[in-house]
């Protein structure tokens, strides 16, 4: 009975972590707002543990911030923060471009060029979500031709799903840029270009990290 407890309150603790992250990005949940824990208890029916421990792991993503004897709030996203987050990834994905030059298969340089044609299907047809996954996938697959376990590691410590829907949501640029914007990273790969690789992530993460 208390693993099946345990089993119940794992599950709430992920429904409202969602539910939570998805109110922030669609913007229910605005930078500043205060979480209410009762208020999310409520809505799902549930005590107000699992809606601490959903809170926990956004916290520990960087979406949270929680503050002794106030409560907690939404972080600001700042475009210092956005700068941050895509130097590091600059660095972690010109690594996974350098070594995918000479590791990537016939396959995978195919996947990597679909989930592009992917992006522009998606601008076209103003699909918003469906644009984010494809640049999700677009980035992992090169991740994943580098072949090294550290490395997605790392990569996925970046909180990667939270910052590509944040910078794409509010971009100042369409989706169609947006998309265009990788397509120097995928020809660096195909060309093997190792010696422009860095300087080719970091413009490209420049480009799509402009903030309205």
């Amino acid at each position: 009975m208390a693993g099946k407890k345990k089993f119940e309150r794992k599950v709430f603790k992920d429904l409202i972590r969602d539910a939570i992250y998805e109110a922030i990005i669609n913007e229910e949940l605005k930078p500043g707002d205060r979480i209410v824990e009762m208020e999310w208890a409520e809505r799902f029916s549930a005590s107000q543990a699992p809606v601490r421990e959903a809170i926990r792991d956004l916290e520990a993503r960087g979406i949270v911030a929680s503050i002794p004897f106030k409560g907690s709030f939404v972080r600001e996203m700042t475009e210092q923060q956005i700068e941050d987050v895509h130097e590091v990834r600059a660095g972690l994905e010109t690594v996974a471009l350098n070594q995918a030059m000479d590791k990537a298969t016939e396959e995978q340089i195919r996947d990597l060029h679909h989930h592009l044609e992917e992006m522009f299907e998606a601008a076209k047809d103003g699909d918003e979500k469906f644009f984010m996954e494809s640049d999700i996938k677009f980035h992992e697959t090169i991740v994943d031709m580098a072949d090294t376990t550290d490395l997605k590691k790392l990569w996925n410590m970046c909180n990667i799903r939270f910052w590509t829907e944040v910078c794409t949501k509010h971009s100042d640029k369409e989706l169609q840029a947006l998309a265009e914007f990788h397509v120097p990273v995928y020809e660096a790969l195909v060309n093997k270009d190792s010696e422009h690789a860095y300087k080719t992530m970091r413009e490209h993460f420049h480009n799509v990290s402009q903030y309205k």
